[in-house]
């Protein structure tokens, strides 16, 4: 594959880069080393042309499940942290409002709802091929828990009442 850079204005630079996604057993080596950095046990399973790797998260408060979703033939990764706060129908609102709140101006990463589960997700990506997979895979995974870590009370307080724009307001004063 060729890389172009631009340098300035006149001058653009081209570098042939050769680009390999990692296979499958290094997707999940790497993501069993993750998880085991954290005392975390690693299950994983085949889902069409994508690898499913997850851990639970028994004794987390906020969150019961992250899952690492790797396409091999795309190299390309979705991490998702599951909240354990399931929605109620008369929170909905509150609740898209509040994704729309804390996806607003995120670099990278961000909060979904599922409206089939009722369930809210936080979710970050990353393209394998661009560098060593346990490096990436860890990096993203950071990006994601520290999302999850800094909005977990705005969920629980959206949930409990409060506006959006408090419960936001309040996470990121924190």
């Amino acid at each position: 594959m060729q890389a172009c850079f631009c340098t300035n204005e006149n001058h653009i630079m081209t570098l042939d880069i050769e680009i390999t996604a990692p296979d499958t057993e290094q997707f999940l080596a790497a993501a069993d080393e993750l998880a085991a950095s954290f005392g975390w046990q690693l299950q994983s399973f085949q889902r069409d042309e994508e690898v499913v790797a997850l851990v639970d998260l028994n004794k987390d408060p906020f969150f019961e499940q992250i899952l690492w979703v790797y396409d091999p033939k795309q190299a390309f990764l979705r991490c998702l942290l599951v909240s354990r706060a399931v929605v109620p129908e008369e929170r909905e609102a509150a609740v898209t409002e509040l994704c729309a709140r804390i996806n607003s101006g995120l670099l990278s990463g961000c909060l979904e709802f599922s409206f089939n589960d009722r369930a809210l997700i936080f979710r970050d990506s990353a393209e394998l091929k661009y560098g060593p997979v346990a490096s990436i895979l860890s990096s993203t995974s950071a990006r994601l828990l520290s999302l999850g870590s800094r909005y977990a009370s705005a969920i629980c307080d959206t949930l409990a009442g409060s506006s959006p724009a408090d419960a936001v307001k309040a996470s990121e004063l924190d």
